[in-house]
């Protein structure tokens, strides 16, 4: 008795099993051709995911070269990737600032807010900005005494044209001087 399986995903990829032996071997070579297909399905899923962004990306003429192994492409993140990737890297800028006493901060102490394309200096440069902000409800910073009442500007991230993760601290807003901290994506 012969068995053909054939499956299309998503119009690219055609996929055919065909078993072969009796009745009682119908059972083993299913769930081996069932493991198969998995594992094509899983396979094809990421080369898909990744066939998609390459696409995308060569449309749209950006470099790739500031992205990590998992392609995540720094110049087009959604908002939520983009605080992420803040987020992660504030162990070097905005935590090193304010972890000098005994209350040690983390990144859930702080709010992250969009401001689209204008800078805190009012800078159109083609960046995305996102002021960090005390978050006075949390509980390290109603340890350390926060009024819950303000929020404090605890300094600024852009992400550039170039995909480069920068931040100005609170303190040098006015000399508009933006450090480089990331340039591949680790949120």
């Amino acid at each position: 008795m012969k068995k053909l399986i054939t499956i299309g995903l998503s119009g690219l990829l055609l996929v055919s099993l065909a078993g072969c032996g009796n009745s009682s071997s119908d059972s083993s070579d299913s769930s081996s051709s069932s493991s198969k297909l998995s594992k094509v399905v899983k396979d094809s899923s990421s080369s898909s995911k990744s066939s998609s962004k390459a696409a995308s990306s060569n449309s749209n003429n950006n470099s790739t070269s500031n992205s990590t192994s998992n392609s995540t492409d720094t110049t087009s993140l959604s908002s939520t990737q983009a605080i992420n990737w803040i987020a992660a890297n504030m162990g070097n800028t905005v935590l090193a600032e304010y972890n000098t006493g005994s209350t040690q901060f983390t990144s859930q102490d702080f709010s992250y807010n969009y401001n689209g394309t204008s800078g805190p200096a009012g800078e159109t440069d083609g960046a995305v900005y996102y002021q960090v902000r005390e978050n006075h409800s949390s509980a390290n910073m109603q340890a350390a005494g926060a009024d819950p009442n303000t929020s404090s500007n605890a300094g600024w991230f852009r992400i550039t044209a170039n995909g480069a993760l920068q931040y100005e601290s609170a303190a040098n807003q006015a000399s508009n001087s933006w450090t480089t901290v990331s340039t591949s994506y680790n949120g």
